[in-house]
């Protein structure tokens, strides 16, 4: 398995070499998402390693800039050298991996990493709670802002979609599917329970119905 890992600018990346991106340019701009979440390993002219992250045409900070087959490289001052520098990284390799130990070791330590990132809090991002929120986005948008976090921090995980997603924030409701989903990239566990309505219903159930709605969905209680 050929697949270094690291984190660069604050968010989780997985690298490539130069060799790799020249063979797959074409790949990576008709599919923006993946240059988000990845960085070529790319030497200077003194043979010094950088991973450098795709950057788009905007920007003005260390990294690749990709325009078609065609490309340019701006490499760190010294002050930024140690955030790009392969040696100054912690960079997680699995191509030597032996045994599935080895495999699972590592995979700790990129959920480490990621941990890390998710709790370099730069902005707390607070929904607006409104009068016209339906029941379930008012608990969502509650949930959100308990965790005191910084949602740009989980972008990666949302890919392409990220943006819309967080723009339903802004709204009043959110459908079921949308919030599990959601809930799913923010490790937030959400549980339905089905109860009777009232003690004196017509045909009473004879229990409550719990089941988790995240991840592999649980078993009735």
């Amino acid at each position: 398995m050929d697949l270094k890992t690291a984190s660069v600018d604050g968010k989780i990346v997985d690298i490539i070499s130069e060799q790799d991106y020249l063979s797959k340019w074409r790949l990576y701009a008709e599919n923006p998402s993946m240059g988000a979440s990845t960085a070529v390993e790319i030497a200077d002219q003194n043979g010094v390693k950088y991973i450098l992250p795709f950057r788009g045409k905007n920007d003005d900070r260390p990294g690749v800039y990709p325009d078609g087959a065609v490309y340019f490289t701006k490499f760190p001052d010294s002050e930024a050298e140690s955030s790009y520098r392969e040696d100054s990284l912690t960079i997680v390799d699995f191509s030597d991996v032996k045994n599935v130990a080895d495999f699972l070791a590592r995979n700790s330590q990129i959920r480490d990493m990621e941990t890390t990132v998710l709790t370099d809090i730069e902005s707390v991002f607070s929904p607006q709670i409104t009068p016209n929120d339906s029941p379930e986005m008012r608990a969502f948008k509650e949930a959100i802002i308990s965790k005191h976090m910084d949602i740009n921090k989980y972008a990666p995980r949302f890919g392409d979609n990220f943006l819309n997603d967080k723009r339903i924030l802004k709204t009043s409701s959110i459908t079921m599917n949308k919030l599990v989903a959601m809930c799913e990239k923010l490790d937030i566990e959400a549980e339905l329970t089905l109860r009777n309505a009232k003690p004196d219903v017509a045909n009473p159930m004879k229990k409550e119905i719990t089941v988790i709605l995240t991840n592999s969905g649980g078993d009735e209680t």
